[in-house]
């Protein structure tokens, strides 16, 4: 158990256990694997393009490409820099891939609050199932092959991604969305 006396301390720390993947070395098991491809999905998908973590009744207007957009506020302990959202992505991404994810957004700081763009609406076609492959390289890095289905056919070619243990903490390559699809550990 950890005692803190200090209230902002106490938010980071427990910020940090509740969005982070685990930071232990050892060796990760493709069911390990699968799960944190999951868990940074969800993170992904709740940060960048559901706005789960808005107060959707405190909205700003604010420029955006020539014209106005409206802002939601976040609304999640400790968060009130686009900074902050940028190192928690890095809990999860590799720095230049957790930059990339967060700039699917705008930002606005404003008297002490951060906002951020409201959701556009999303299209496309997504995947049943994912059927993951993964092979150890060494002891730092793992390489996934990522196989997407629909209606029971491969819905577009493989592909790879990595998850490598940087700065302490196991991260990915990509950014990851297979919110509500199965993974699977192919045999």
């Amino acid at each position: 158990f950890f005692f803190f006396n200090d209230t902002a301390t106490t938010e980071i720390y427990t910020l940090s256990l509740h969005d982070a993947l685990p930071i232990s070395l050892g060796e990760k098991s493709p069911a390990q694997i699968a799960k944190a491809i999951q868990e940074t999905s969800d993170f992904t998908w709740n940060w960048f393009y559901d706005n789960q973590y808005t107060d959707k009744n405190d909205l700003i207007q604010a420029p955006y490409k020539g014209g106005t957009w409206t802002y939601e506020r976040v609304n999640y302990a400790g968060i009130t820099k686009k900074q902050d959202v940028l190192e928690m992505a890095k809990g999860y991404y590799e720095e230049g891939v957790a930059e990339t994810v967060v700039a699917y957004k705008e930002w606005v700081e404003q008297d002490g609050k951060l906002y951020v763009s409201a959701t556009e609406g999303l299209g496309g076609i997504w995947p049943e199932r994912v059927s993951i492959a993964v092979e150890k390289e060494n002891d730092l890095c793992y390489r996934i092959i990522c196989c997407e289905y629909l209606s029971g056919e491969l819905y577009q070619p493989p592909y790879e991604i990595q998850y490598r243990y940087q700065h302490g903490n196991w991260v990915f390559d990509q950014p990851l969305i297979h919110v509500g699809v199965e993974i699977e550990i192919a045999g």
